[in-house]
């Protein structure tokens, strides 16, 4: 196909002729160069408008067309690189009237050097003009006419903000978009539940074509609760970029499971820990998009995998069905959705929000939804092309269209080109460039939009729009259009990462053509005609670069997608000089290269756009050269542990747009002028000087007055601050696209601390109100300022080691604050110190509405939530994570009744936990229900909780554990002196119990002979000082001396789920088993011993007890086979 890339260059090219500079430059000059400009900008024109044709021929004659582009864009990127020098040029004669630039370009500025350059660029646009020449009549010649830009009906502003708004609000519920798969759904989920289908290892495979949505009804079952709560360890694979080979599988899996890569290491090893990390759990392990595997393959990996537990699983997607038959325990075969299902959605996707379509629309999209065969992958882009046409003639056409009928032999991959067809021509630049990345890539938001950005991809026409912005909306407008998926948000609900469906994968590598690769090690797929080139692999020092990658001289991209953390051991890598021979390059990616300099040479790449040196911890510099790149607009450094300084020219920058210096810990102070970077948008990390003064060239706060800062930035080191003006003087208060602030005064113990100074110099820096995130750090003041409760579109609040502070401000009324964090307060007696409940008075007033997560650490002398005791008319109703750690002395908490996620309590008191919980019950009405439902009212939800070093607790609160109804996790760490679990836990649905460091408890359940082993037998992940207990999950009431020879009822019996063998021994006074053994589907074995009641009624078949347990396969009595 066509190389579509070459288009934006082309409309770049037209930017740059009409621009102010280089319009400037051409007043008072020779005839020659006005008219070449003039010459060339028709010709651009001309070209641009062959290229539309070009697009729209290109099925009827692929060949002469691609041809005819590959030969175009040689020209087009010579041009584009040209009006750079021109520019560049234009800037300097510019930056020629400031006084301290005046002798750096006086030179240049002669008349000789000036009418030299003018001659020689004059000479090179005749040159480009005459290839061009030649390139229009080959293309007359292909029957290609010059078209005028298309009129993009419907996209406007407001349809394009709706369907973005649409797309949020569908993602958000994620689960309402997947049409007509419950039945896959329930019908796949009872497999991976079912504990006894086969032996400890069993396989599922879901089968069919490409697009049918294998993985998404795979990500739905992996998601279900029931299967999270079922499987101890939860592992998904993707194999769509890699070989059926066992290591590299292996590999993956490690990974899932450490998050870390295991490349480079033995087979033996890798087996090992692979050993060590599945045996005896019952695991779930989906490998997504599995393409070809012969049975040798096969039986070996699955050998490797058959240390897990009795029921674990290996969940399949793929389009083989060969594949399928291979793996051999069954197979589900996924069919298109039914037209019902596929109309839904359809419909879903392509109507406007409060605007359905009428009846004739209606018929015809219920066509178009039968044309796609009930593929989703097909329907979802239809139905984004549906979005923005409105009238039926304009669905007839679609209708009509034969790329939007699936073809299921061929698969759907000529049906997605009819979604690229439409899209306009920057979009479809965008999308392209995506061939650059590995399948199954996660690719960072941010990150890709710059990248477009340099390469001219991203442009507008109004001034004052922020080139980041038009780039999100771009990406907006893709993603919308199902060319994008799998998107993640970060706190504060911007979008961070993404992925990209393999069959767009496969439709991006059709579309970018020959001049974008990715290459392998020996880059023996380089010639001269890339343009755009990325690495497919992770290099260390030994790789030595190709002398063949130098055929590629007008490079412009160069990335590193697939390298991963450069390991100390393996050595330094040093940049070739064969670098510097790529004079064209864009962009330019180094991250985790292991190199530990960057080249003096670096200015010879003058059209630079994007440099990445960042996860290169040998950096200490970077050259001052690198300040002669006037074109570059991201310098990325983040994680240079050892970089110490900034180039002190870094002000010539003058289009740098995003300077990311986070966690460059060695980074002391910025360079001076550094607010002459007036372009900057994105700036994570400032780092305040003790000798900041213009004599030293380090620059200070002032340096950020006039910078229109975005996104998040750090401030560190504001002890070195010595006036108040100084702080004034950021000027953080004007900065309203500021998202993310850190303020961070980085004190060590013995740092004198001015308490009145402090408050002054926060005062200082208040920002301004649509800050959604601040930290604070080493504040030495006793009390915040006023600003602080003032933000009302705080997210996120994180307050850390401000020894000095004894009063906090109100927060309880911020209606967004979602994450709430106060630690190392070694002054604060209470959280609400003044006794107006944190800022919430009268009645109605809201207690932190939408608070999610809140922790109190290392708080050594907090005695409370509030002062004056009065908090038991407040409760937490968000509140779903709460951790306390090294707090001794809290004895009051608001309730959180809402509490779902986990309760952590280390080196803390029960008291507030047990005290609430007195309290509630004491606030319960006479007619209420008991204390222990009360209890469940307020715990019920909770998932996991922790216990740890809480030296005085020597019995578990019963209290607490009565009604946690939905516990899956119970952590107990560094208990000495608790002995034992009471009855109640028995009712508990625990699918883990982790002890550790509790001598006693050790001691007592160690053995399968401790009288009160039933009260936690039936947990099947068991481990004690993280050994696993062999026996756990296999009895539940087994031991005569047990307490429980006195029980009467199980009624909690039901919650056990997963339960799969019952054995009840000396229970005399237990007359019947719960109605609720029917959904026990897990059980298999039902053992009664000694149990003179059960006996009586469970011996009988006749009775109606029998229907209670009939479906248990083994049912033993008094040693006597029942069934």
């Amino acid at each position: 196909m066509a190389e579509m890339l070459v288009t934006s260059v082309t409309e770049q090219l037209l930017v740059k002729l009409a621009s102010q500079e280089l319009w400037s430059m051409r007043i008072g000059l020779s005839r020659d160069w006005n008219g070449e400009f003039e010459s060339l900008n028709a010709k651009i024109s001309r070209i641009n408008g062959l290229l539309r044709d070009a697009e729209k021929k290109h099925l009827r004659s692929p060949s002469s067309i691609e041809n005819w582009i590959s030969k175009l864009k040689g020209v087009i990127y010579s041009a584009n690189d040209l009006l750079d020098d021109i520019y560049t040029e234009a800037s300097r004669r510019q930056l020629g009237t400031g006084r301290e630039n005046a002798n750096e370009v006086l030179l240049f500025l002669s008349l000789p050097n000036r009418l030299v350059f003018y001659f020689k660029m004059v000479h090179k646009m005749k040159k480009i003009r005459n290839i061009m020449d030649e390139i229009q009549k080959d293309g007359a010649e292909l029957g290609l006419q010059c078209l005028e830009e298309p009129a993009e009906t419907g996209r406007s502003e407001e349809n394009v903000s709706a369907m973005a708004s649409k797309w949020t609000e569908s993602e958000e519920n994620s689960d309402e978009i997947v049409f007509g798969r419950n039945d896959d759904k329930h019908a796949i989920t009872n497999f991976l539940l079912d504990s006894n289908y086969g032996d400890n290892l069993s396989i599922i495979s879901i089968c069919g074509i490409g697009g049918i949505g294998k993985s998404t009804l795979a990500q739905l079952v992996f998601r279900d609760e029931q299967v999270q709560t079922h499987f101890e360890l939860k592992l998904w694979v993707s194999l769509s970029d890699i070989a059926f080979d066992a290591k590299l599988i292996v590999e993956r899996i490690l990974e899932s499971i450490t998050g870390e890569r295991h490349k480079n290491i033995k087979m033996d090893t890798l087996i090992v820990f692979l050993h060590k990390n599945i045996n005896e759990k019952r695991y779930l392990i989906v490998l997504d998009d599995v393409r070809e595997v012969d049975d040798e393959k096969w039986l070996k990996l699955k050998d490797l995998l058959l240390g897990g537990a009795r029921g674990s699983k290996i969940l399949i997607t793929t389009r083989s069905k060969r594949v399928a038959r291979i793996t051999r325990d069954r197979v589900h075969e996924l069919s298109g959705l039914s037209e019902e299902d596929s109309w839904s959605l359809l419909n879903h996707i392509a109507s406007k929000p409060g605007k359905p379509v009428n009846f004739e629309l209606e018929v015809l999209g219920k066509q178009i939804a039968l044309n796609c065969q009930g593929v989703p992958l097909a329907i979802k882009p239809v139905g984004t092309v549906l979005y923005f046409k409105d009238t039926v003639d304009e669905w007839k056409q679609v209708c009509n269209n034969e790329l939007a009928k699936v073809d299921k032999e061929k698969g759907i991959t000529h049906t997605l080109k009819l979604n690229y067809d439409y899209l306009p021509s920057h979009l479809k630049n965008c999308f392209a460039y995506c061939v650059l990345f590995p399948k199954d890539h996660k690719f960072d938001v941010e990150m890709l939009i710059y990248l477009w950005m340099g390469q001219g991809f991203i442009n507008s026409s109004d001034p004052d729009e922020c080139l980041e912005d038009v780039g999100l909306k771009y990406f907006m407008d893709l993603l919308w259009r199902s060319f994008f998926q799998e998107v993640k948000w970060d706190e504060l609900g911007n979008i961070k990462s993404c992925k990209m469906n393999n069959l767009m994968g496969d439709l991006a590598t059709s579309v970018a053509g020959i001049g974008n690769k990715v290459i392998n090690t020996d880059a023996e797929n380089v010639d001269e005609k890339i343009y755009h080139m990325s690495l497919g692999f992770h290099f260390d020092s030994t790789w030595q670069i190709p002398v063949r990658l130098f055929r590629a001289r007008q490079l412009r991209t160069f990335l590193l997608p697939s390298q991963e953390v450069w390991l100390s051991n393996e050595g330094r890598w040093k940049i070739p000089d064969l670098f510097s021979n790529f004079r064209h390059l864009h962009v330019f990616d180094l991250h985790n290269s292991g190199i530990e300099k960057v080249p003096t040479s670096i200015h010879k790449m003058k059209y630079l756009r994007y440099l990445d040196v960042s996860k290169n911890d040998r950096i200490k510099s970077l050259p001052n050269s690198i300040t002669r790149l006037k074109y570059l607009q991201v310098l990325k450094l983040s994680d240079c542990d050892e970089l110490r300084e900034l180039p002190k020219d870094l002000r010539k920058l003058v289009n740098l747009r995003h300077l990311d210096c986070e966690r460059c810990w060695n980074l002391m102070h910025m360079p001076y002028g550094f607010g002459q970077l007036t372009s900057l948008q994105m700036l994570t990390w400032f780092a305040v000087s003790k000798d900041s003064s213009v004599f030293n060239r380090i620059g200070g706060m002032n340096e950020l007055n006039g910078l229109n800062l975005r996104g998040r930035i750090e401030i560190r080191n504001l002890k070195f601050v010595k006036n108040i003006s100084e702080f004034e003087a950021a000027n953080l208060r004007e900065k309203q696209r500021l998202q993310s602030l850190s303020l961070c005064w980085n004190r060590d113990d013995d740092d004198s601390v001015d308490g009145d100074y402090d408050e002054k110099s926060l005062q200082s820096l208040q920002p301004h109100q649509n800050l959604k995130k601040l930290k604070v750090c080493d504040y030495g003041g006793m009390r915040f300022p006023d600003w602080l409760s003032s933000l009302t579109k705080l997210v996120d609040i994180w307050l850390q080691d401000c020894k000095k502070c004894d009063h906090l401000p109100q927060l309880g009324q911020i209606p967004s604050l979602k994450y709430l964090g106060i630690q190392g307060f070694t002054n604060l007696e209470y959280v609400d110190h003044e006794g107006d409940n944190f800022g919430v008075r009268g009645k109605g007033s809201t207690f932190f509405p939408s608070l999610k997560e809140l922790y109190l650490l290392d708080c050594l002398i907090l005695k409370g939530w509030a002062k004056n005791r009065d908090d038991l008319g407040l409760h937490f109703t968000s509140l779903s994570k709460l951790e306390i750690r090294n707090c001794p002395q809290l004895t009051s908490m608001p309730p959180f009744s809402e509490l779902d996620e986990k309760l952590l309590l280390e080196n803390c008191s029960l008291e507030p936990l047990q005290q609430k919980i007195k309290m509630m019950i004491k606030a319960v009405p006479s007619s209420s229900s008991s204390s222990s439902s009360m209890l469940g009212h307020h715990l019920f939800k909770l998932k996991v909780l922790w216990i740890v070093s809480i030296e005085d607790m020597e019995a578990f609160p019963e209290e607490l554990l009565q009604n946690l109804s939905s516990l899956k996790e119970l952590h107990l760490m560094d208990c000495p002196r608790l002995a034992s679990l009471p009855l109640e836990m028995c009712r508990l649905p625990l699918r883990e119990l982790d002890i550790r460091g509790c001598a006693q408890m050790k001691e007592r359940y160690g053995t399968r002979k401790c009288s009160d082993w039933p009260i936690i037998s039936h947990i099947p992940n068991i481990r004690i000082d993280g050994q696993k207990v062999q026996w756990a999950g296999s009895y539940l009431l087994d031991h005569s001396a047990s307490p429980l020879s006195k029980l009467r009822t199980m009624t909690w019996l039901p919650n056990l789920t997963c339960l799969q063998e019952l054995h009840i021994v000396h229970c005399p006074n237990l007359k019947s088993l719960p109605r609720g053994m029917l959904h026990l589907t897990s059980l298999k074995v039902l053992d009664i011993s000694q149990c003179p009641h059960l006996k009586e009624i469970c011996a009988n078949k006749e009775s109606v007890d029998w229907l209670n347990i009939a479906h248990i396969p083994n049912i033993q009595i008094d040693g006597e086979k029942i069934q």
